[in-house]
Formats: structure tokens, C-alpha cells, sequence
């Protein structure tokens, strides 16, 4: 019986151990989002941002705040298993885009794409140090509330 429950234990470690480290770095990437979103929130500035480069799983944009230049990065998420499994991810749809995202005032280069609203076409720039607050005039997209 003893020697089943060692077989048991040596067999399931490692599964133990993986979900463990699956564990670890999901609750990593979780904390690190938060934080992003906590020091956006302190001071937040809304402002456009052009899609520069497109892979297949990643859309880089730059934005200028305060007359300084970022860049961003924004990594697409399959919308399906299937999606995850083919690589077949729509990037593609974000090349030569414009956004609006969000920084942070006092640490610009701290950003997110605001999925709530999109840039109007006769919108040529954002103002030096950005919007306060989302312009009314700027439609909102199906993923606002």
C-alpha cells in the first residue's frame, strides 16, 4: 500500500508543480494589469494613438503626449478556442488605425487603448497633453456600455 501511494505522489507531482506554475503567472500578469489600470486611473488623459507594425499576434502603435513620442504594444487575444489553436487572429483589421487610448499624465508611456470609443475621421490630432475626458462627439463603439 506504501509503495502505491509514493508510485501516486511521484506520478501527480508534476502535475501539481505545473499547475502551480500555470497558477503563479496567470496571478502575475493579473497584478501587473491592475497596476496598469490603478496608475492610469490616478490621472488619466485620453489622446490617439496609429497602429505602426501589425504581427501576428500584436498591433505596436505610437502616440505623442506632451510633445514626447510612445510606443505601445497591444497583444491581440483569440476570440475562440479555434482562433487560439490556428493562430488565425485578426490583427490584420488594426493596420493603419487610429485609436484612443489612455495614459497616465504624470508617466505617459504608461497606456491602454480605450475600446470604448473610436477617433472621428475629422479629428486631425489631440490636443498637446490630451483630453480630459473622452470628447462627446467621438461615437461610441459596440464595446461601450
Amino acid at each position: 500500500m506504501q509503495s502505491r501511494l509514493k508510485f501516486l505522489l511521484v506520478s501527480v507531482r508534476p502535475i501539481l508543480i505545473g499547475i502551480a506554475l500555470i497558477v503563479l503567472i496567470i496571478g502575475a500578469y493579473l497584478i501587473q494589469e491592475y497596476k496598469k489600470e490603478s496608475l492610469i486611473e490616478e490621472c488619466p488623459r485620453y489622446t490617439i494613438a496609429y497602429s505602426t507594425t501589425v504581427s501576428r499576434r500584436e498591433v505596436n502603435y505610437r502616440y505623442t503626449f506632451l510633445n514626447q513620442s510612445f510606443n505601445g504594444t497591444w497583444t491581440v487575444n483569440p476570440r475562440s478556442f479555434s482562433e487560439f489553436i490556428s493562430f488565425n487572429l485578426y490583427p490584420k483589421d488594426f493596420i493603419n488605425q487610429r485609436f484612443l487610448i489612455r495614459v497616465n499624465c504624470n508617466k505617459p508611456d504608461v497606456s491602454e487603448i480605450d475600446w470604448t470609443h473610436s477617433v472621428p475621421t475629422n479629428v486631425e490630432k489631440a490636443p498637446e497633453a490630451g483630453w480630459t475626458v473622452i470628447p462627446k462627439d467621438f461615437p461610441k463603439t459596440r464595446f461601450s456600455d
